[in-house]
This record gives C-alpha cells, structure tokens and sequence, in this order.
C-alpha cells in the first residue's frame, strides 16, 4: 500500500471512532433523563438532578478539522452618507469662495477712480490740447443736469447689507390660539401653511406685538410664498390696520431701508447736491414689496391715514430713485392710485383731501424741477387722478396758494397763462435757469390740458368771472339744464364768436413759445436741447389737438388767409355754378 493510502485509512479510522463516541454519550444522556421502562405505581417519580449540558461533553470531543465561517456583511467601498457629507461639504467650501471672490471684487470696483473727462480727452490727444480741452467741453455737455440739488429720501451712507430685523414676540403668543407659532422650527411652515390667516378670519384678534412684527416681516422677507401669507395675515385684520397702520408706522417702515425718520415739523425738504450714482449696488426689491403691501392695504386704512400715506408716497416720489430704478415707478403708481381712488367721493370732501395735498407740495418744495417731478409721476389713468395732477399743477405753475381747492376748469384762464409767460422766469436770457423752464413747460403744458376750460370761459364769461372771484370755495359746474335755460343759452354768433376768440387766445400761447423756441441755441447743454423739445411738443399739441380747427394757411403772395379769402370770393361764385348746374339737370329730367 502507498504511502497516500495509509494516510487516507488512518483518518477513517479516527472518524468513526469519534461517531462512535458521540454516538454512545448521546444515548447514555438520554437514558439518564427519561428512564426506560415502566415505573412501579406506587412509587412517585423522583426528580433527578438534570447531568452536564451535551455542549460540555461535545466540548471534550475532537475538533473538526472544517471550521465554521461566519457570514459577514459586504464591506462597500464608500458610505452615501460620508458621499453625502463630503458633497455638501464641497458646496459650502465653493459658495463661500465665491462669496468672497464677489467680496474682493466689489471692493477693488468701489476703489476704482471715477473717470475724469479732462484726463481721458488729453490722454485720447496727447499731442494736441486744444482738440483735448474741445472734446472734453463736449463731454460735459452730453452729462445732463445731474448737479441740481435733489431731495433725497435715503440716506447716502453705504446701506446695510440685511436690514435689522425685530424679534419675535414670544411672550404675546403664549396664549391659544396663537401658540402655534411658538416653535421657531415649525413657525415658518404653519404660516406658509396659512393656519395663522384661517384663525383671524375666523374671527381670533390677532396680538398687537405680532401684528408689528409682520408688518416689519413683509418688507425684509425674501420668500416670496412667505411674504404672501404675511401680507394676507395683515390685511385680514382690519381692526389691527385701522389702529396701528399710520403715518408714523409707514415711515418707520421705510427707516430700515435707510428712509427717513417720521417728523411733524412743517419744514422745507432738505435739499442735498444731485450725484449721478447716489445709491450704488443698493437692493431695492425691499421697497417695492412696501409699495405693494400699500396698495393692499390702501382700500382698508383710516382716512387720515390715508391722506397720511399719500403725502408721504408724494416725498418719496422726489427721490430720482422712483423714476430710475425699474419696477419702481410701477409699483409707485399702483400704490398711489389706490390710494387716491379710496378717498371720499363726495364732492366738499375730494375737493378738502386735494386742498390738502396740494398746499402740501407747495409749501414743502419751492423749485419747479422738484415740484413738477412730483406731478408728472402721478399715474394718470383715472379722471380723479387727472383732476388732482391738474389742481397741483396749476398751483405750482401760477404760485398762488390754496389754488388746488379750486376746480382746474374754473381756477385758470387764459389771461392767467399770458401774465404768467410774461413772467422772468420764461424769459431766455443768458442766465436762463433751463432746467427750471423744462419743468415750466411740463407744467403748463398740464394745465392747459384739452382747453376746454379756456373756450368755456369764452363761452360764459360770467361764468367765469364767478368761479374766478370765489378763492376759498368751489363754484359749481354749469349743468346741461342752466345751460339750455334762455339766459345761458349761447346763440350761433356768440358760439362763433367765443370759438374765434378761444383760437385767438391758442394762437397768442403759440406766438409767445415760439419766440421762446427760437431764441434757444440747442448747439450747447442738453438742458437746451430738452427745453427746446418740450416747447415743440407743446407747440403741436397746441396746434393740432387743443385748437378748434387747424390754423388757416397764409398766401406768400398777397399776404392774406386763404382760408378768408375763399370765404369772401369764392363762395358766392361756387353757389351760383351749382345753382346753373341742378337748374340744367332739372330741365333736362323734364325734358
């Protein structure tokens, strides 16, 4: 026998030796426990002490010579959620790169020197310095009026980046059922949730502490789904907006924007030198969500409140941010003309609110720029808005106070308008103010309006002298009943002739501006060019709309309208022809 078989014989024979043994403890055991056989039945069954565990006596066996393995779990080679934290890690390290990369590129933007036009003209000529010194008068021809002084409503200063924020009262929800907002984890979704909002209208009086601090949430959150649900919390409560809705919680609104602080002092605006960039890199998304949220709550607030706001709205309109920044002057108007349109409708009680809000512009700006810059942004898209543009207008144009509780159709005349074009200031002259005379142009321009007031005056003289001789009260229109009565009832010639004279008094407006027009070199500053604009813009408007029929042409020849003369000779002739011609066509019919 080999030597390999020898090997193989000898492990049988130890294998079988160790089945035999196992096999012999396991049925002594079993014989120890259960005894074989019947017991005697008299003899109770005695307990017997349980032996050694088969795990003690397999322990003295032999070891098998194969081992068990336990099956572990696969070992991955990456964790998703080590993946995870490494990529999120990754994000924060890269967002904060770049934030500072802005950081460092804004600064080195903010150090950057403005550029001058005089270095850059004598760079672009090196060699020459009077072609230097041309182009350079030719830039500062091209900035425009940037330097007249402007009545900023922000601050200058460098705004902070977040507006200070106030704390949430949590001592004034402490109460149900407003304790739902206790949880700051859970605060932010139960609002987006609209819980809040389904409580007030349900009737639950919301706390004056969390009322405030909403209205001071609506202006800095950035959530747009937030800031709806906070802004229908707001105007739900109508009691809250009536009581705590005021002037001087408007404006501290605006104070964390960087505005101004509320004063009851009768003042004059303060005046600071115009910049061309007064606001650098300043977000303004905070003040058109004020101007919204005012829109929205305009219908509901008190009425002083009311009158409140839109003298406020009014200064803030002065700031050139409102008609520069897009998406301002939007949001302006809207907020404006929902506001104007909930003022009273009775016709003492509109013609006190305008009283109020012209004497208000009067008395707190006095240059014509600024105050036709407030005009002018006035939405004019409903008659109440056109009406209370007109009544500021006239006021700021003939400088007469408490001009604005007078009807513009009953408050000017068109002798007004030519003492008024007579005036200095509507003089061109060599220290002519034109940025001024722009804005007097624009202004006259508003007052005029269609002309309709002008031909009535002409129309019912004393009419007119009624309403102009009452100073502090409204005349009353004239209604289509005194106006069919015998004694108002113009006939055809006194219709002629207040159309003639109305055409008149159109002509000596458009002789006066285009005199003015033509003594404008607009070669120079672009203030010129822009007054000059105006004046042509007007001058059209004037000839083509506001007059009752186009102006009659001249013959060069002859020096006579051609229009008079057609009147005068041509028309007998051309009724004789006709008169021959349908006498012809009868007899011919007869025939």
């Amino acid at each position: 026998m080999s030597k390999s078989g020898d090997i193989r014989g000898f492990f049988k024979k130890k294998t079988s030796q160790a089945s035999s043994a196992t096999g012999a403890a396991a049925f002594s055991y079993t014989n120890s426990v259960f005894e074989v056989g019947p017991h005697p039945p008299d003899e109770q069954t005695r307990r017997i002490s349980p032996p050694a565990p088969p795990s003690q006596v397999l322990l003295d066996l032999p070891s098998s010579p194969i081992t068990p393995q336990k099956k572990n779990k696969p070992k991955h080679k990456f964790d998703m959620k080590t993946l995870l934290s490494h990529a999120r890690k990754d994000n924060e390290t890269e967002k904060s790169a770049r934030r500072a990369e802005e950081a460092k590129a804004q600064a080195e933007k903010d150090l950057e020197p403005e550029p001058d036009a005089n270095k850059m003209a004598g760079e672009f000529f090196s060699d020459d310095e009077v072609k230097g010194e041309k182009l350079a008068m030719a830039l500062d021809r091209t900035t425009g009026d940037e330097s007249r002084p402007r009545a900023y409503f922000f601050g200058l200063d460098e705004a902070p980046r977040s507006p200070p924020r106030r704390q949430f009262p949590r001592k004034a929800v402490k109460a149900n059922p407003w304790s739902i907002l206790q949880d700051a984890s859970s605060r932010r979704q139960t609002i987006i949730h609209g819980l809040p909002t389904i409580l007030a209208r349900r009737g639950k009086e919301l706390p004056d502490e969390l009322y405030l601090w909403i209205l001071d949430e609506i202006c800095v959150e950035k959530d747009l789904q937030l800031r709806n649900q906070y802004i229908n919390l707001a105007t739900t409560c109508l009691d809250d907006m009536r009581r705590l809705v005021d002037e001087k919680q408007l404006y501290n609104m605006l104070e964390k924007l960087g505005g101004q602080k509320h004063s009851t002092i009768d003042d004059k605006f303060e005046l600071s030198p115009g910049l061309q960039a007064p606001y650098p890199s300043r977000d303004w998304s905070q003040l058109r969500y004020f101007l919204e949220l005012l829109q929205v709550m305009a219908p509901n607030l008190a009425h002083e409140n009311k009158m409140g706001a839109i003298k406020m709205l009014i200064r803030l309109s002065l700031d050139p941010v409102i008609s520069t920044v897009a998406g301002l002057q939007v949001a302006y108007s809207k907020a404006m003309l929902a506001l104007v349109s909930a003022l009273p409708a009775p016709e003492d009680q509109w013609t006190n609110c305008c009283e109020n809000i012209c004497n208000y512009l009067y008395t707190r700006v006095d240059a014509a720029s600024q105050r036709n810059m407030a005009i002018t942004l006035l939405p004019a898209s409903t008659p109440r808005m056109v009406e209370l543009q007109r009544r500021l207008a006239s006021e700021a144009l003939l400088g007469e106070p408490n001009l604005g509780a007078r009807h513009p159709d009953k408050s000017v005349t068109a002798q007004d308008l030519f003492s008024r074009l007579s005036e200095p200031d509507f003089q061109i002259t060599s220290s002519t103010d034109f940025g001024e005379l722009n804005a007097l142009i624009s202004l006259l321009d508003i007052t005029i309006h269609d002309g309709s007031h002008l031909y009535r005056a002409r129309l019912f003289p004393s009419v007119s002298r009624t309403s102009a001789s009452s100073s502090s009260t409204l005349a009353p229109m004239p209604t289509p009943s005194s106006l069919a009565s015998p004694s108002t009832t113009p006939s055809p010639a006194s219709e002629a002739e207040a159309r003639a004279q109305y055409d008149m008094d159109v002509d000596g407006l458009l002789r006066r501006l285009k005199v003015m027009h033509d003594k404008i070199s607009d070669n120079t500053l672009v203030v010129k060019k822009e007054a000059k604009a105006a004046m042509d813009g007007l001058m059209k408007r004037l000839n083509h709309t506001v007059r009752s029929r186009p102006q009659p042409k001249e013959d060069i020849f002859e020096g006579i309208l051609v229009s008079s003369k057609k009147d005068n000779a041509d028309l007998p002739r051309q009724k004789d022809f006709m008169k021959k011609w349908t006498a012809a066509k009868a007899a011919r019919a007869a025939e």
